[in-house]
């Protein structure tokens, strides 16, 4: 995930949700964050045409693909992670990517 970031490459991965239900997932990493004891992968999926949050620990596989993506409508992860009203104190990681989709 960390050379997805800094690479600004595409992950294809299988994710798990809550329910139990499985989707193959293509997104643009934008940065890690750890909250509430877990990680999570932040990022534009594809398949639902928003920015996401991914459980990490959900992630059943993943891959790096060859993909580059470019930074067309900035939105970094401080400013993700504010729109979603987190608590502060949370430790973050990669942000240097900025922006999406």
């Amino acid at each position: 995930m960390q050379l997805a970031i800094a690479g600004r490459r595409v992950l294809a991965l299988d994710y798990c949700d809550k329910q139990g239900c499985r989707t193959q997932r293509r997104v643009k990493p934008i940065g890690l964050v750890f909250y509430n004891f877990t990680w999570h992968l932040v990022g534009w999926c594809q398949l639902r045409q928003a920015y996401r949050k991914f459980r990490v620990a959900r992630v059943q596989h993943l891959a790096v693909t060859e993909l580059p993506f470019t930074n067309q409508a900035p939105l970094s992860l401080a400013d993700y992670l504010a729109s979603i009203n987190l608590p502060p104190g949370g430790n973050f990681f990669g942000s240097c990517c900025g922006g999406l989709p």
